[in-house]
């Protein structure tokens, strides 16, 4: 099958944007295999997920509300926020930690670089799969 010429420059673009991942991927491995980066998010799931207890047993929602936030902990802090607005009718796990504002992974542990805190609780939310995509989605097209 044959495109028209001016089809051409939107594939060669596709291109670049798959390479351009593909490094960033390369860069985020050095980062976020760190020792630093592993012992960071831990610590930061593990108070996560004790604020999220301590909520669901201390606050004044539902007794079903609570089970579930109780059920699914540590839960999506987007989830957890629309759910609890009654825009969402369930919860989901959270499973991916992310940088709120984005980090350079090639400069991330160097502490004179100007990008996103990389190790900054202000800096990290936990999500679930679909949150992170929709807002990885987001930044892309951005």
């Amino acid at each position: 099958m044959k495109f028209p010429k001016q089809m051409k420059p939107h594939v060669a673009v596709k291109t670049k944007v798959v390479q351009s991942h593909q490094k960033r991927k390369h860069l985020n491995k050095k980062f976020y295999t760190s020792t630093k980066w592993r012992k960071f998010r831990k610590s930061y799931v593990n108070a996560i997920q004790l604020k999220q207890m301590d909520m669901a047993t201390q606050s004044k929602i539902p007794d079903q509300q609570k089970l579930e936030i109780l059920s699914c902990i540590p839960v999506c802090e987007h989830c957890l926020d629309r759910y609890l607005k009654g825009f969402q009718p369930g919860l989901n796990q959270g499973r991916e930690l992310d940088h709120i504002i984005r980090v350079n992974p090639e400069n991330a542990l160097n502490p004179a670089d100007q990008w996103g805190k990389p190790l900054d609780v202000e800096n990290v939310q936990l999500l679930c799969n679909r949150c992170h995509s929709e807002k990885s989605a987001r930044e892309n097209i951005e």
